[in-house]
């Protein structure tokens, strides 16, 4: 992504970091990195897509396919060894085929009922595909108002979502208000990358920058993911998504973001998928940090996010950087 980007990229990594605090039980906050990946995601798709539509779903399909199939079969390997370190998943070859096709399956287990993958996070995932097909059809309809026709497609979806309720699991998981935030990221893309907009001087991007922590600070404090409902989630955590999302783009705009924060972002698709690997093996099989301790906290600072990022790395160098190139070689894309 080009340097004025940088910022992207960086937010990219600060959502994927905060998703890893939610799926510490002692912490269990920070669902909302879900939300500023969508928003993220419906700027990006723009951006990508600028000047073409050539071979989009084909790069998509590169980008996120390798690493998402590879965790579902190694957690479905992982069930069939040692069944019983799995506490809420049971392996069936339904669940398996749909999750590597992104087909959500609706799972009963001992916390109840709900929408999933075998890859625990893999739902947000499913959203994704579904968000590239309909942005797909928009640029074919008409390249110019893609981000129109999807947002209207998305805004038909919710409004049946909440109307009708259907009764068919499928229908009403495509239908959540939650997909609405793809097209807040839209949009803020065609307002941010207007032609001749001034940056903001220094004084007010260190205000602006004070602004977008002290949004991630009230956001970090919610627990809305298990109470709230699906509106409640677009208003609570969608809307001051974006809010963060173009306070930190206009305020980093033009300038430098840190390499380590950089590199953060980077790893972020890694990070997101792999996390609940080292974050619950660590938890299982070495020290409960799922249960509040001072010495879990310490645990997790010194030995948890070193060794969730340094596997995160391992594996954006293996499986993002040098196999995906490899199979864009193979394919001429």
């Amino acid at each position: 992504m080009k340097e004025k980007y940088g910022s992207i990229q960086m937010m990219r990594g600060i959502a994927a970091l905060s998703v890893v605090f939610m799926h510490i039980g002692m912490v269990e906050n920070g669902a909302f990195g879900v939300d500023l990946f969508f928003c993220i995601s419906g700027f990006i798709m723009m951006h990508v897509t600028e000047k073409s539509g050539y071979q989009f779903l084909q790069k998509r399909a590169i980008r996120i396919i390798p690493l998402y199939w590879l965790t579902t079969i190694v957690i479905s390997a992982l069930v069939l060894i040692k069944p019983d370190f799995f506490k809420t998943l049971i392996l069936t070859p339904e669940y398996f085929i749909k999750s590597l096709l992104f087909i959500p399956f609706y799972y009963t287990g001992v916390s109840g009922q709900s929408i999933r993958a075998i890859n625990f996070v893999g739902w947000t995932l499913i959203l994704e595909v579904f968000f590239y097909i309909l942005f797909f059809i928009s640029i074919k309809i008409n390249h110019k108002y893609r981000h129109y026709i999807a947002t209207g497609i998305l805004v038909f979806l919710a409004i049946i979502g909440l109307t009708v309720k259907p009764e068919n699991m499928s229908i009403r998981f495509y239908c959540m208000p939650i997909m609405l935030e793809f097209s807040l990221g839209m949009f803020a893309y065609k307002f941010l990358t207007k032609p001749n907009t001034r940056k903001w001087g220094t004084s007010t991007a260190v205000v602006a920058i004070f602004a977008a922590i002290l949004i991630w600070a009230s956001l970090f404090a919610q627990k809305y993911f298990t109470h709230f409902t699906e509106v409640q989630r677009f208003i609570t955590a969608g809307l001051p998504s974006i809010a963060f999302f173009l306070l930190l783009f206009k305020a980093l705009e033009g300038r430098s973001v840190p390499r380590s924060l950089m590199i953060l972002g980077n790893i972020s698709y890694s990070l997101y998928l792999i996390h609940t690997f080292t974050v619950q093996g660590f938890s299982r099989l070495v020290y409960d940090i799922d249960t509040y301790s001072p010495l879990g906290v310490v645990l997790t600072v010194v030995a948890v996010f070193p060794i969730t990022i340094f596997v995160s790395w391992v594996s954006w160098w293996l499986i993002e950087n040098k196999f995906t190139e490899w199979i864009k070689r193979q394919l001429k894309i």
